[in-house]
Formats: C-alpha cells, sequence, structure tokens
C-alpha cells in the first residue's frame, strides 16, 4: 500500500500535527466516544483546509477491546455501551451534515 491523501482515516492511532492542533482545543468533536469521531474529523479538516495523510509505514500495535471488556465485565453491557454510542454519534455526524449542507 502506498502513501495516500484525501481520505477517511480510520484506526487504532491517529496523529494530530501542530496546525491541527493549533486550530483546534479537542482533538475531536467532544460530544462523541468512540464512534464516527473519524467521519467529523474528516468534515472538519476538509473544512480548515487541513490535509489528513494516511501512512503504511507506520505500525501500530492495538489491542483491541481491552479498555471495554475491563469496564464491561458481560458481553450485554458492552454491547448497550456500543449501541448507545453509536447512535448518539450518528446523530452528531448527521447534524455536521446538515449544517455543512446549509
Amino acid at each position: 500500500m502506498e502513501y495516500q491523501d484525501e481520505l477517511v482515516l480510520h484506526g487504532c492511532c491517529l496523529i494530530f500535527s501542530p496546525i491541527y492542533l493549533t486550530k483546534y482545543k479537542d482533538a475531536f468533536v467532544p460530544d462523541t466516544f468512540m464512534f464516527r469521531e473519524e467521519e467529523l474529523l474528516y468534515l472538519r479538516c476538509k473544512e480548515a483546509g487541513i490535509p489528513m495523510v494516511y501512512c503504511p509505514e507506520v505500525r501500530i500495535l492495538h489491542l483491541e477491546d481491552i479498555s471495554t471488556d475491563y469496564i464491561y465485565k458481560t458481553e450485554r453491557k458492552k454491547e448497550i455501551f456500543n449501541l448507545e454510542n453509536q447512535i448518539k454519534s450518528l446523530g452528531i455526524l448527521l447534524e455536521h451534515l446538515e449544517v455543512m449542507q446549509k
């Protein structure tokens, strides 16, 4: 895979440039948690003219679900957490898209 830009980044590790950190107080839209963050980040960067770049040389060891498995001891509790936050974050994404269309 080669270096790419102008795409929505997804993953366990996002590295923010000083340009972004100077412009925004929070790395992500503060009302979301774990879901739709990357799409909102993409919209933010697109509006501000800040490039987003995928660099395939960077490798990250991601211990999938370690935090949520520790906090939510049963699959049912974890599923409820996931669905509640998915719904909330999707609503926030839709609000942002509606504002951008105006």
